[in-house]
């Protein structure tokens, strides 16, 4: 029969043990704390930051309608609708929303559009049953509407854009809604036009959004703003 080795304990060590759950438990809690009052006081030091990942998700996105006319030039707003209900987003820029000449009249059934999908529009239009201004307009979820501000943006054509500033549950963001030109020049002053505008002093984390008409991978604006602000550019899909 083999010989089997056996260890004793005194009882502190013993006590010690017991106690080693606990103790691993109490250290883990404390790390979390200790993480916890740093994200504090991070967020008391800048209170224009975004919350945290973990605290709140946004999604935003933007969708050129066309005046409601798909690929078949069938107007359909219930059908534009139906994708922006799908999109799922809390942020949503649209083009084209409104009827380019006459009165400017909104194209979607505002009212139905909330019950599919929560989102509600942000006013900025100038005319009584518009949309947006120029053709933009703004869709959230959920938040405070602060400021609203139009611009006329350079260009032959009557381009626009909006500056939003919103209150969301994970804080402040401040949303540029555009839509550019198709010359590349023109872009470019137009770029200069909404930089000179939100460039205000406001430390706000700031979201331009909209149809840049812009298809070659994101080097044009880039340049543009280049020394003016700290910029992010998804990748292109």
């Amino acid at each position: 029969m083999p010989l089997r080795r056996f260890r004793f304990f005194d009882p502190v060590q013993l006590d010690l043990l017991k106690r080693a759950p606990r103790r691993l438990g109490s250290i883990k809690a404390q790390i979390k704390n200790r993480i916890r009052h740093q994200q504090l006081a991070a967020r008391a030091a800048d209170p224009y930051r975004l919350g945290d990942v973990a605290d709140h998700h946004v999604t935003v996105a933007s969708y050129n309608i066309h005046k409601c006319l798909g690929v078949d030039r069938r107007f359909d707003p219930e059908r534009v609708a139906a994708v922006i209900a799908e999109i799922g987003a809390d942020v949503v820029a649209l083009q084209e929303a409104d009827q380019r000449f006459g009165e400017r009249r909104g194209l979607l059934d505002l009212r139905a559009l909330e019950a599919a999908s929560g989102l509600t529009l942000v006013r900025t239009s100038l005319a009584p049953n518009g949309h947006g201004w120029r053709g933009n307009a703004l869709l959230i979820r959920t938040g405070v509407v602060r400021r609203v501000r139009r611009l006329a943006l350079p260009g032959a054509e009557p381009r626009g854009a909006l500056v939003v500033d919103l209150e969301l549950p994970s804080g402040p963001l401040r949303v540029v809604a555009a839509h550019l030109g198709l010359l590349r020049r023109v872009r470019r002053w137009q770029v200069r036009a909404i930089v000179d505008a939100v460039d205000d002093g406001t430390r706000i984390p700031t979201l331009l959004l909209g149809d840049l008409n812009e298809w070659r991978p994101g080097r044009a604006h880039r340049c543009t703003i280049s020394g003016r602000c700290s910029v992010r550019c998804p990748p292109r899909r």
